[in-house]
C-alpha cells in the first residue's frame, strides 16, 4: 500500500519530477548527520516545495530544523510509519512541532516523512 500511495504522491506533485536533472529542483537541507543516519532534502518547482526527512537508523530520533530553511506552512502528507502502512503512528498524529522558529521532527526508526509547502 505504501508503494502505491508513494507512486500516486510522485505523480500528483510536480516538485518530485519537474526538474529531475536540474540543480534548481533539489536542495540538501542536511546530509551531514551520518552518525544519526538522518537525511533531509527539498524537491522544488515554481508551484510547490516538498521536504523529505529520512531516518535510516533503527532508533527513534528527533531532528531540530530552523524554520527559515524550509519556510512556514509545512504540512505532513505522507509518513512511512503510519499505521495504515504497518507502522506505529496514527495517520493524523502530530510528528512536527514548532517553538521559537525551530521545527522539531519526530522520526520513527527506518522511516520517511514527506512535507508539502505551497
Amino acid at each position: 500500500r505504501f508503494m502505491t500511495d508513494l507512486n500516486h504522491f510522485y505523480m500528483e506533485h510536480p516538485a518530485m519530477w519537474k526538474h529531475d536533472f536540474k540543480r534548481e529542483g533539489f536542495l540538501w537541507i542536511d546530509c551531514h548527520q551520518e552518525e544519526k543516519c538522518i537525511y533531509l532534502f527539498k524537491r522544488m518547482c515554481a508551484e510547490e516545495t516538498i521536504v523529505l526527512a529520512m531516518n535510516c537508523s533503527d532508533e527513534e530520533q528527533e531532528y531540530e530544523l530552523d524554520q527559515k530553511e524550509v519556510g512556514a506552512g509545512l504540512q505532513l502528507v505522507m509518513n512511512s510509519d503510519w499505521d495504515i502502512y504497518g507502522g506505529t503512528q496514527l495517520k493524523n498524529q502530530e510528528v512536527l512541532y514548532a517553538e521559537d522558529g525551530k521545527l522539531t521532527l519526530k522520526l520513527a526508526p527506518f522511516s520517511a516523512q514527506y512535507y508539502f509547502r505551497k
